[in-house]
């Protein structure tokens, strides 16, 4: 029997990943992985005993890169505000990455007011409620409201469904942002 080939894990998660971002999760197959590292698909299921465990490991990869553009600062607003302008970034930058981490389905009958959306949600809800003196209900409340709005931004975006510029985001953002802190402190 031939000696097993090495291809270590890490280049294997890195070349389905890169194919990821490229091209979507739907073309991560053995056989495109193969055909990048140059070897047949064993040495892919020898080190990932099945393609979910190698998806498990690029919505890890996803999540981490996701972490970097969300908690990006930007001049002139405060982390809140720039995490909205980054998840949209996100989606404009990434966007076969922020499908695979926010347009597959999940949580599925779960509240939206339950949700957690997002695993950063309560740090995001830390800032909402400094930010903006509210209290927790108040700060949920923003964060799921301002969530679905950037989240159709986003979204659209990434499906090139609209062509928004930056102007036009952060004046639609802003808007958004003053009328639900109105209506938010005036309902509790």
């Amino acid at each position: 029997m031939p000696p097993r080939t090495k291809i270590p894990k890490e280049l294997i998660i890195k070349t389905a990943y890169d194919i990821t971002k490229a091209n979507g999760i739907e073309s991560v197959t053995a056989k495109a992985i193969s055909k990048q590292l140059n070897c047949s698909i064993q040495p892919i299921y020898w080190v990932f005993d099945t393609m979910d465990n190698l998806r498990n490991a690029i919505i890890h990869e996803a999540i981490k890169e996701y972490n970097n553009y969300l908690f990006a600062e930007i001049s002139n607003l405060s982390k809140y505000q720039a995490a909205g302008w980054n998840y949209i970034r996100f989606a404009k930058e990434q966007p076969n990455l922020f499908k695979l981490l926010f347009m597959t389905e999940r949580q599925s009958g779960t509240p939206i007011g339950q949700s957690s959306l997002d695993e950063n949600k309560e740090y995001l809800l830390s800032l909402i409620q400094n930010d903006y003196g509210l209290n927790e209900k108040q700060a949920n409340d923003l964060y799921v409201r301002l969530w679905l709005f950037s989240h159709g931004i986003a979204t659209m975006i990434a499906t090139k469904t609209v062509g928004l510029d930056n102007k036009e985001i952060g004046k639609m953002l802003m808007d958004v942002l003053t009328g639900l802190l109105q209506i938010i402190k005036k309902e509790n």
